[in-house]
């Protein structure tokens, strides 16, 4: 997790907020993580994980927009909901 104060006027997004975001399932969301460095939650408030809106941005915008195998695309910025 990371303790990092949020920037100014960052909003906090539930678990289901960041999967209704990717359009992806909380298993994808996992595996996410594991694989290509999806942020994790960073903090909980019970058992529901909150990630700042400006982490999941600064993750897709960092996300090539083709795989380099079979040329397909993965999670990408352009290709997902705005968050900002």
């Amino acid at each position: 997790m990371d303790n990092r104060p949020p920037i100014k006027d960052d909003v906090a997004l539930d678990d289901k907020e960041v999967c209704r975001v990717l359009n992806i399932s909380k298993t994808t969301r996992r595996r996410w993580e594991e694989k290509y460095g999806l942020p994790e939650p960073s903090f909980y408030i019970g058992q529901r994980g909150f990630t700042w809106q400006s982490d999941l941005k600064r993750w897709l915008d960092s996300r090539p927009t083709e795989s380099a195998l079979a040329g397909r695309s993965i999670p990408r910025a352009s290709d997902q909901q705005k968050v900002a």
